[in-house]
């Protein structure tokens, strides 16, 4: 949403995988949930193989597991989050390929910026990291907002 030429977020969608590393990131989608009194919606994705997302039999159990570790995966965030601040935060998990199910959720939660860490690597380092955050960036209609993990902003 644009207000006098400038962007206004009333929901960030934040994704997590559950890694330390990540918790620049969470400051900054906080900072900015803050300053334009947004939600802010914390997203894991258990990342079913390719085989799973069709639905063959003999996946449920597996299926299942993944999706109790995103709920744990996405609690823990968001208790780390509420303990400092006072923000409206709600909790999604989803599963699929994570790229597809960011996405996808940005539309269906009418989300106006995705926040995703990077670690900024370039080559075949970047191969070797994995590409969901560049596939969303490439894919989504939403703003997406990377924030270079393991680097703090001077302030």
């Amino acid at each position: 949403m644009v207000e006098g030429g400038l962007p206004i977020f009333k929901n960030i969608l934040v994704p997590t995988d559950g890694s330390t590393q990540n918790q620049h990131t969470f400051r900054v989608a906080v900072s900015i949930a803050e300053k334009y009194e947004a939600t802010l919606h914390v997203l894991c994705v258990a990342d079913l193989p390719e085989g799973m997302r069709t639905g063959k039999s003999g996946t449920d159990v597996l299926s299942n597991d993944m999706l109790v570790h995103a709920k744990k995966v996405v609690g823990v965030t968001v208790d780390a989050m509420r303990k400092t601040e006072n923000l409206a935060i709600e909790e999604h998990v989803r599963k699929g390929h994570p790229a597809e199910e960011i996405i996808a959720a940005g539309h269906q939660w009418h989300i106006d910026l995705i926040v995703m860490g990077t670690h900024g690597h370039r080559g075949k380092a970047r191969v070797q990291l994995g590409t969901i955050t560049e596939e969303v960036v490439r894919n989504s209609p939403i703003p997406v907002l990377t924030v270079q993990i393991g680097q703090e902003t001077h302030e």
